[in-house]
């Protein structure tokens, strides 16, 4: 990314996040990456996507001291708001300690003439699992798993109209770069 001047009130939406979400199990890091059948996610009610990067810090030769780049961690978050039984046992046991695959469209209105959607090659779950009764809903935190390789998705199998999206992906080799964890795939709206 270059910097520059990134001011655009036209860019300023009061819409909210989309609540279309699909999945796929990864059934194969090596050779290729492979996912399993396309599913569509539970309602999402909330979504945040959070980015820790430590740093370190080094005494050099002189005694002075300097920051290094340590670990970084990135952690996906979910709201739910379905509570039927058959989302409960997915939620709870089906996904437990599951790697898989999470495409999600950001938002459901058009920004500078294109659909948004967050790339999560490799996710695992079981990190932390809260249901609140009270609100019905169902928060669950995804692990983003750092990908050493950049990873390819064929995304014709995840961005479809018949899963709920508002748009059908014509991207058959989107590439998520490598010690990336995610990344946004852009598609014209029209």
């Amino acid at each position: 990314m270059a910097f520059g001047n990134l001011r655009n009130t036209a860019a300023i939406k009061t819409a909210k996040g989309s609540p279309i979400g699909v999945y796929a199990q990864v059934t194969a890091t090596t050779p290729t990456f492979t996912n399993g059948t396309t599913y569509t996610l539970p309602y999402i009610m909330d979504s945040n996507r959070n980015i820790e990067r430590a740093t370190e810090s080094v005494e050099g030769e002189g005694g002075a001291n300097f920051q290094i780049s340590g670990t970084t961690t990135r952690t996906l978050n979910i709201t739910f708001g379905q509570q039927d039984s058959k989302t409960k046992k997915f939620l709870e046991e089906d996904l437990a300690n599951k790697t898989i695959t999470i495409v999600k469209q950001e938002h459901d209105v058009v920004i500078d003439n294109e659909y948004q959607f967050a790339i999560y090659p490799q996710v695992v779950t079981g990190g932390s699992f809260t249901r609140n009764a009270k609100s019905i809903e169902t928060e669950m935190a995804f692990d983003i798993t750092n990908n050493t390789d950049a990873i390819t998705l064929d995304l014709t199998d995840f961005i479809t109209t018949a899963n709920g999206f508002a748009v059908t992906s014509t991207c058959a080799t989107f590439v998520v770069p490598a010690n990336a964890g995610y990344a946004i795939y852009t598609q014209a709206s029209s």
